[in-house]
Formats: structure tokens, sequence, C-alpha cells
């Protein structure tokens, strides 16, 4: 039972969530922060950058070599970096930036798998009841 809870535990805490500010980032700030970043386009489409650099006069993503954002822009210029692709983004496209919330995304990662060991451990132990009201 122990290495069930600790399997549990130890694939809530590996499955990351990225948690994004509501507020609309400029271009620029998003390219300022340097951190992760959701963008939306003028079709309302959301992809996921690692983080967004001007190269050359132009605006680049950054991105998993197999995250949604490369497959479904798979008609912009695409260029490999290391085990990222840099995808090249004309801002015209872009209808809203939204910076990733450190804090909040923390407390996600964090306190949600340890709830669920929690819940997990409740559940399994000898001396757990459950109240029917009777």
């Amino acid at each position: 039972m122990k290495k069930l809870v600790g399997a549990l535990a130890a694939f809530f805490l590996l499955t990351g969530c990225n948690v994004y500010h509501s507020g609309n980032a400029s271009v620029n700030e998003a390219v300022d922060s340097d951190t992760r970043v959701k963008v939306v386009t003028t079709d309302h489409v959301e992809y996921e950058f690692k983080r967004l650099l001007r190269e050359n006069n132009q605006l680049v993503g950054i991105t998993g070599r197999n995250s949604d954002a490369v497959k479904q822009l798979a008609h912009y210029q695409q260029v490999p970096n290391g085990h990222n692709i840099k995808i090249i983004l004309p801002e015209n496209d872009i209808k809203e930036v939204h910076l990733k919330d450190k804090k909040t995304s923390t407390l996600v990662n964090v306190g949600v798998p340890i709830v669920g060991a929690a819940g997990i451990i409740g559940l399994t132990s000898d001396g757990f009841r459950m109240n029917t009201g009777n």
C-alpha cells in the first residue's frame, strides 16, 4: 500500500501545471519577463511557450519539440534549437499575452498532490471509517 501511495504522490509531483495571470501583458513585458507565457492569437487560439524573445527584430516563441504549439503552428517558420523549437511569431497575429503566475503555479503543483496524498492515506489507513450518519 505504501508503494501505491508513493507512486501516486510521485505522479502528482512530476506532472506540472502552469497557471497564468488573467491580465494581459504586452509583448515587450513578456520578452523582458523571461518566463513562460500563454499567447492568444487573433483567431482565439491559445499557445504556451517556455518564453518569448526577440531575434533580428522578430518575435520568437520557444517551445518543446513535441509541444502542441509546434504541431499547430507548422505553417510558421520553425528552427530547431537543442531540445526546443524556435517559432517565428508575427506580432500582428497576437491578440493577448499572459505571463505565468509563479506563486499560484507552485501552490497548485505542491498543494494539490499533498492534499491528494493525504486523502489517499486517510482512505487506505486501517483506522479510517466513513461516517454514514448512523
